[in-house]
């Protein structure tokens, strides 16, 4: 099949998440991700280059410190939702 469509574009605003710090980066050991978050609690997934869910938790606003020894070296994707919408992040893990 050939056939294709367009879909509406769609603009989100942030009203929950209004910035988020990543340090150091690239990273060995941890990240720290410094969070503003209106809300108290938000769902953070790490995915690597293949597309591959690594990693999966709840994170609060404020500092975190997320272990990432075990994941291999290489570029990741940082994926922050809350309830009004996500943001998204890159970091090299060394």
């Amino acid at each position: 099949d050939t056939k294709f469509s367009y879909s509406s574009v769609k603009i989100i605003e942030f009203k929950n998440i209004t910035s988020v710090k990543i340090f150091p980066n690239p990273a060995s050991n941890v990240l720290h991700l410094r969070i503003n978050l209106s809300v108290q609690n938000a769902h953070l997934k790490i995915i690597n280059a293949k597309g591959q869910l690594v990693k999966e938790l709840t994170v609060t606003s404020g500092n975190s410190t997320i272990p990432i020894r075990n994941l291999s070296s290489g570029i990741y994707l940082g994926d922050i939702s809350g309830n009004d919408g996500t943001i998204k992040f890159h970091f090299v893990k060394q």
